[in-house]
């Protein structure tokens, strides 16, 4: 094994396998140390990610508003009063986006709700001709995890609440986490309203599914929660199983490429920062049969990383 900038190569097959497989499982994760200080010093004494989460749940539960907004703004270190965002801070975030943004993000929600519509179209089938069929159901309220917060991924957005709409579902709410001024990135927020999100609170983490899940005074309870997030929001989403309908469970963001020879570095770099930038708990990986294509991929990280607003990630 070596280490070349910021992608280590693995060479010997053993020491790669053996690398990938020391992984931590789901419920038993290995936060980075300055994360898992905080928890400890959260609760006083050594804390697993499990049981943080299940402390987390069962304040929220007890408490309602004030342990999600309590937790919400200590993780994200943001301040604000309201819980739920405001139509005018909904209205203030089409102003703050340039108009290509809002282009884009308007054809993405079209081209998803088209792909959707269609979908429908074709899912239902009769189970008295061939004996197998399946019936559409909305459900009455779904809850979006509006993943991100300095990285807005509006896409995330579209993709959860737009066949959401398109299903017919009734109520569609979002949480999402505050910027340190309490404000929500303006293209999230832009991104939900022409999703079809009706209504949109400020909580993040596993505070924001336990609101969703057993609803509090300001958030209403829902049938199903839907959204990727990190370790947390998939800790929470496990726990809560049972208890409110979940989407699946995602772990932390694994991004594969395969690569030959003949592959383009810059592409292969930018496909692994693309998912790498999610969460410290990302794992890219190059699988390529190429040494001189993977000293190449682990220049264009170096080069693309250094032009990232997160860099540190």
């Amino acid at each position: 094994m070596t280490t070349t900038s910021s992608l280590r190569i693995v060479e010997d097959i053993a020491d790669a396998r053996a690398t990938i497989l020391k992984r931590a499982p789901l419920g038993e994760p290995v936060l980075a140390p300055p994360v898992q200080a905080s928890i400890d010093e959260l609760w006083g004494a050594p804390t697993s990610p499990a049981e943080h989460v299940r402390k987390i749940l069962a304040a929220v539960e007890a408490e309602g508003d004030a342990a999600v907004k309590r937790f919400s703004q200590q993780f994200d270190r943001s301040e604000y009063d309201a819980i739920e965002v405001s139509g005018d801070e909904i209205a203030e975030a089409f102003g703050q986006i340039t108009q290509a943004q809002h282009d884009a993000i308007a054809f993405a929600v079209q081209r998803v709700r088209s792909y959707h519509a269609t979908q429908m179209q074709h899912a239902p089938t009769s189970f008295t001709e061939r004996g197998t069929g399946m019936v559409v159901r909305p459900l009455r309220r779904a809850g979006i995890y509006m993943t991100g917060n300095e990285a807005a991924l509006p896409s995330s957005v579209i993709h959860t609440a737009v066949p959401a709409v398109v299903a017919g579902v009734d109520e569609i709410f979002g949480v999402t986490a505050a910027r340190a001024d309490g404000t929500v990135n303006p293209l999230k927020l832009v991104a939900a309203r022409l999703s079809g999100v009706q209504r949109i609170f400020r909580a993040s983490g596993a505070q924001a599914v336990a609101a969703l899940a057993f609803g509090t005074e300001t958030i209403p309870r829902v049938d199903k929660i839907f959204g990727p997030g990190g370790i947390f929001v998939t800790l929470a989403k496990q726990q809560l199983f049972g208890r409110v309908g979940i989407d699946a469970i995602y772990g932390p963001t694994e991004t594969l490429v395969l690569a030959d020879d003949t592959a383009k570095p810059d592409l292969a770099a930018a496909d692994l920062l693309a998912q790498a930038e999610h969460d410290v708990l990302a794992t890219p990986v190059l699988i390529t049969t190429s040494r001189r294509m993977a000293e190449a991929v682990a220049a264009e990280v170096d080069t693309q990383l250094a032009t990232l607003e997160r860099e540190a990630i």
